[in-house]
Order: structure tokens, then C-alpha cells, then sequence
């Protein structure tokens, strides 16, 4: 489990480097009595600024679940990002850049 948490947080972290956000998020993991439906992978709590995996999904994901599914969360953060702060904050979608070799 510990590798898949791993993962989920890597997943986190090389979208907010894309998107230009980097270290905006914690990511936390919580058992599925967290969420209102069992079956929820992961959410994004914009109070706090927090993506929550649902453990019970990560036992059973493959790492490319688990990697969109934090591409997914990270991108609605960025979207929140952009609504409630605009221009305010400098986020910038860089186009060239090595993100996996930084």
C-alpha cells in the first residue's frame, strides 16, 4: 500500500508541475467511510487544498489508475486555482519542459 500512496503523491506532484502549482497540494488517504459513495477513487477538498484517495481504491488500482486518477483531482485544483485567484497568481503552463528529467 505504502508503494501506491507513493505513487498517488507522485502522480500529484508532476501535475503541479506541469500546471505550474508546484507543493499547492497535500495529498492525503482516507477509508472509504470518508466518501459518500464507496466506490469514489479520490476527491479534491478545495477548503485546505487537499486531493483524498479512498484506500479502498488504491488496494485494487493498477499505477495507471492511480496515476490519472491524481492527474484528475490535481487538474481540478488548478481549475479552482484559476477561478477563485485569476491573474492574482502567476500559474503558467510552461511549454517547454523536461518534467520527469527536473
Amino acid at each position: 500500500m505504502y508503494k501506491k500512496q507513493n505513487n498517488a503523491i507522485a502522480a500529484a506532484r508532476i501535475t503541479e508541475k506541469i500546471l505550474g502549482i508546484d507543493n499547492s497540494l497535500e495529498v492525503v488517504f482516507k477509508d472509504h467511510q470518508y466518501f459518500s459513495e464507496k466506490d469514489i477513487s479520490a476527491v479534491f477538498v478545495k477548503e485546505g487544498y487537499i486531493i483524498v484517495f479512498n484506500n479502498s481504491f488504491l488496494e485494487n488500482a493498477s499505477l495507471p489508475e492511480i496515476m490519472i486518477t491524481g492527474f484528475h483531482e490535481t487538474r481540478h485544483a488548478y481549475q479552482y486555482m484559476q477561478i477563485e485567484y485569476g491573474t492574482k497568481i502567476p500559474f503558467r503552463y510552461q511549454d517547454k519542459q523536461d518534467v520527469l528529467n527536473d
